[in-house]
């Protein structure tokens, strides 16, 4: 009569862990559903003339990729042929070179149409521009490696535990690559990937380019600098979080993407992730830590974590809400109540008095 049935005991245990921990745990760091395009040659605002092909990152509208609409010349309006690419990136591969000096206008859809807090929602379409600029010939390297002195510090590191990513002890370092002068015509339409003892550590998208100390003219606040910070973790692991690299020397690799048709660019360093280097502040080297630092491992795709970009709006990871361990001693406390009670119920079950009738 009062035993609580092992099923039910199940069923309470689910409701009060979904109430108390909530749905953040299985979804904190699931993809956007949506996203806005990044165009590289309207984010730098010009590209070389003779290049082959536009880099394009599509927008995804309701967890599709949408193809762009026009390719125009500014002027005339007259469509520039393309053959479009698929990938990451897309690439609008040229029917023809673009005209220097001339201005070009690309119309895609607006993946993420948000609601301004004034209650105006953006045009279901954007229109973005570049301008053709001269000629330029074939880059012939990739630049230099800057590495910052390691530093000790709290660092970041990306976890399944609830959510996007974990505070450890660690060793840092910052790494900057300065573009050799024959690829700065080409910054457009060229993307930057780091690789680390071997793996890819961060891939970031065309345009994203600064040089070191020395901004690109026009590229908008959205835009991220070409530093890296990689790093090694110098205490136990929590569970489900990403180790990072090894502690020691791995060996850095910048990797120059250009355009289909055009040979990629290299450049080697040797870093040094120690959890016992000289301690310096944390603010020596290359100034401010980049963004990319919570660009974790693990963040879009690989285990490296192929992911240079800060975690923006349109992330999934904002999605997301920490299991902090208040939640999580309720939980505790809650089933260790419920299994109390269904002892008392079973106790109670086995000592009911049998009923007794009054005897004549």
């Amino acid at each position: 009569m009062f035993n609580l049935p092992t099923a039910h005991l199940a069923a309470w245990t689910t409701i009060l862990a979904g109430a108390l921990v909530g749905p953040a745990a299985s979804f904190a760091c699931s993809p956007a559903n949506c996203s806005n395009a990044w165009f590289g040659p309207a984010v730098v605002g010009t590209v070389p003339a003779n290049t082959p092909a536009l880099p394009l990152y599509l927008p995804y509208k309701d967890g599709q990729p949408t193809e762009p609409l026009s390719l125009v010349h500014a002027d005339s309006g007259a469509a520039i042929p393309y053959q479009l690419q698929t990938g990451w990136p897309s690439w609008l591969r040229l029917a023809a070179p673009l005209i220097a000096g001339a201005e070009y206008k690309l119309t895609v859809v607006v993946g993420c149409q948000y609601m301004s807090p004034d209650g105006v929602t953006p045009p279901p379409q954007e229109t973005l521009t570049f301008v053709a600029g001269p000629a330029a010939p074939t880059p012939t390297s990739a630049g230099e490696l800057i590495l910052a002195q390691p530093v000790l510090k709290q660092v970041k590191t990306g976890t399944s535990a609830g959510s996007c990513t974990v505070s450890v002890d660690g060793v840092s370092q910052t790494v900057q690559l300065q573009p050799h002068t024959s690829l700065l015509p080409w910054l457009g339409v060229a993307s930057l990937e780091l690789f680390a003892a071997g793996a890819s550590w961060s891939k970031g998208k065309s345009g994203q380019f600064a040089l070191a100390g020395q901004p690109l003219p026009t590229l908008t606040e959205t835009t991220t600098r070409t530093n890296w910070q990689i790093y090694a973790v110098c205490q136990d692991l929590p569970l489900h979080a990403s180790p990072g690299l090894a502690p020691g020397y791995p060996l850095l690799s910048a990797l120059v993407h250009l355009p289909p048709g055009m040979t990629p660019l290299d450049i080697s360093a040797q870093a040094s992730l120690l959890c016992d280097p000289p301690v310096v502040s944390a603010d020596a080297g290359l100034g401010v830590d980049s963004a990319a630092e919570d660009a974790v491992a693990g963040a879009d795709s690989g285990a490296g974590g192929e992911a240079s970009l800060p975690l923006s709006p349109h992330s999934g990871c904002t999605a997301g809400r920490r299991a902090g361990p208040l939640p999580l001693a309720l939980l505790v406390v809650a089933l260790g109540g419920l299994l109390l009670l269904r002892r008392r119920f079973r106790w109670l079950e086995q000592h009911r008095r049998p009923a007794t009738w009054p005897t004549r």
